[in-house]
């Protein structure tokens, strides 16, 4: 009984230490708006290990390094027919470094015409 607890008690110490995924991979970046369904976005995306940007959920994306900003990008996704939440996929190198953060720069309506960028638009990064 003794020998089960400590392999036990040894197993649960390894499994709590697990830093958590490893390697290449993605995450899926959503733009959480309050209001109404958004046509694009200008984001400035911000990560250790970013290798690139892709469209997910119908949508296309353009990007640049921003070299005034290390680990900087500037990103502009655009739904290609507006329904929904704008989503993006960003392509990391080890997902051992983090999730990338986002802020909004720019959003535009289904309209074409310029809205606010204020605090309640978000983005959240998800696996």
């Amino acid at each position: 009984m003794r020998r089960f607890a400590a392999v036990a008690a040894l197993a649960l110490l390894a499994w709590g230490c697990d830093s958590g995924p490893k390697g290449s991979g993605e995450y899926v970046g959503s733009i959480q708006t309050p209001g109404p369904v958004l046509g694009g976005a200008v984001l400035e995306v911000v990560g250790k290990g970013i290798e690139g940007f892709s469209g997910s959920g119908g949508s296309r994306v353009f990007w640049a390094a921003r070299p005034d900003l290390q680990d900087g990008y500037r990103v502009i996704v655009i739904h290609a027919s507006p329904a929904g939440e704008i989503q993006f996929r960003v392509a990391l190198r080890d997902l051992a470094e983090g999730r990338p953060r986002a802020s909004i720069v720019n959003l535009v309506g289904v309209d074409n015409l310029t809205l606010p960028a204020t605090p309640e638009y978000r983005v959240r990064f998800r696996r």
